[in-house]
């Protein structure tokens, strides 16, 4: 079966998008998740602008566009499946007019959460014993209008009212950390609520994978990996790439460069954990890594969670997870050419090239990977497990190239039954 990969662009709202692919010259989406903080992304497209359809208040097609009131929207698509690659409010437009038959516009998107960041906050609608997902939806939802109530006031994108979170965890939610949101206080910024209470408390991350228009307003859908950090079923996805040292199957995917080394940033052993209720503060450490390497410490002193066991619980979590150095694959690159000249052919769908647009999901944060090199010195091949928490992609009309960045698996994951990368005992972490 031919491999294929078609890119789509759009802008527009709740009213409609415009599809202005055509014009596209090249792109890169830059996303990230790391836990105890929010997840980012941002995009940037170079668009064809020789015959001024762009060019602000000229005589062209989209000159009178209000353009920071537009969201982005960028496609992957195969014969198979379309993945939203990014969605997001446009955040900048810049014309370079090289002489008067050449010209560009660059036009650069944030997603929602990050574009919130540096909204104030109204301290209204704040509740306790809610998981982050919960707290999420409450503190951007409109709940029918009612004046004051959010604490996040969101672009309407083309509508006529706010847009909306629509918040799932993606982890198990039988253990998801609840949180007591009416401690946070007032005259911050939401990166603030974010950054230093919320997703250290968990710990967790979120980031912002799709969107839909509901009820006449637009929606945009934020995903929450919480403290049990393996995704359910219903929203993981393994990847398996594979260097030239062994043929490939159905669905392994090659990579051209690689990056190994031992994972010294990484490394935390000690905590110290304090709330900005009454709860006791805690910490804990590893002390034989702290005697190797000397302390590395992590502190977060304005969490927000709801009981001490949930704070002893992050303490114990931030102290003693990351308190080995470990010697782990941490970044790949590939591109779709690679792909299409090596993958394996499967009649019908191909999967090796599903599994490729896959990758340039927002989706893909945060899902499991093997991968397979050696490299010189080495007598046989190793595999590593790990976790994609970064992915740029950057593309153009005679190709594709991704960026992955990886983290290891056995402290990014807990124990997984009958998975023979995640749930091995002594290589992998009980969680």
């Amino acid at each position: 079966m031919a491999f294929a990969l078609t890119w789509t662009v759009k802008f527009g709202g709740v009213g409609g998008l415009t599809n202005i692919t055509s014009f596209m010259l090249d792109l890169e989406i830059d996303s990230s998740a790391d836990l105890g903080q929010c997840g980012r992304s941002r995009a940037t497209i170079t668009l064809n602008n020789t015959g001024g359809q762009f060019t602000p208040n000229g005589s062209g097609t989209y000159a009178s566009t209000d353009w920071l009131s537009q969201a982005l929207l960028i496609e992957a698509s195969t014969s198979a499946s379309t993945d939203v690659a990014f969605v997001g409010m446009v955040s900048n437009v810049e014309v370079d007019h090289r002489n008067a038959k050449e010209s560009t516009v660059i036009i650069e998107a944030l997603d929602i959460l990050t574009l919130a960041g540096s909204s104030p906050i109204d301290p209204s609608g704040k509740y306790a014993n809610l998981t982050i997902a919960e707290h999420l939806n409450l503190w951007f939802d409109d709940l029918g209008g009612v004046p004051g109530y959010r604490a996040v006031r969101l672009p309407k994108v083309g509508g006529s009212i706010q847009s909306v979170l629509f918040t799932s965890t993606v982890s198990s939610t039988a253990y998801a950390a609840k949180l007591n949101a009416t401690l946070l206080g007032t005259g911050q910024r939401v990166s603030d609520w974010f950054n230093t209470s919320v997703f250290p408390s968990a710990p967790a991350t979120a980031y912002v994978g799709d969107y839909d228009i509901f009820g006449g307003g637009w929606r945009w859908f934020v995903y929450v990996v919480d403290r049990t950090l393996n995704k359910t079923a219903a929203f993981a996805r393994l990847f398996d790439f594979v260097d030239g040292s062994s043929t490939l199957t159905s669905g392994q995917l090659p990579f051209e460069n690689l990056h190994v080394g031992f994972q010294f940033d990484e490394l935390i052993n000690q905590s110290s954990i304090d709330d900005l209720g009454s709860l006791v503060a805690s910490g804990t450490g590893d002390s034989d890594s702290s005697s190797k390497y000397g302390v590395r410490a992590y502190s977060a002193t304005q969490t927000i969670p709801q009981t001490q066991t949930d704070l002893d619980y992050a303490a114990q979590f931030w102290g003693t997870r990351f308190s080995t150095v470990r010697y782990v694959m941490d970044s790949i690159q590939l591109t779709f050419s690679q792909v299409r000249s090596r993958a394996f052919d499967d009649p019908g769908v191909n999967i090796a090239s599903l599994n490729f647009q896959r990758l340039c999901s927002q989706t893909v944060l945060w899902s499991q990977a093997s991968v397979t090199y050696r490299a010189p010195g080495m007598a046989s091949s190793a595999t590593d497990h790990v976790v994609i928490v970064g992915r740029k992609v950057m593309a153009s009309k005679s190709d594709t190239r991704i960026e992955l960045t990886l983290k290891s698996g056995i402290d990014n994951q807990s124990f997984q039954v009958d998975s023979t990368g995640f749930g091995v005992l002594d290589k992998n972490r009980l969680g």
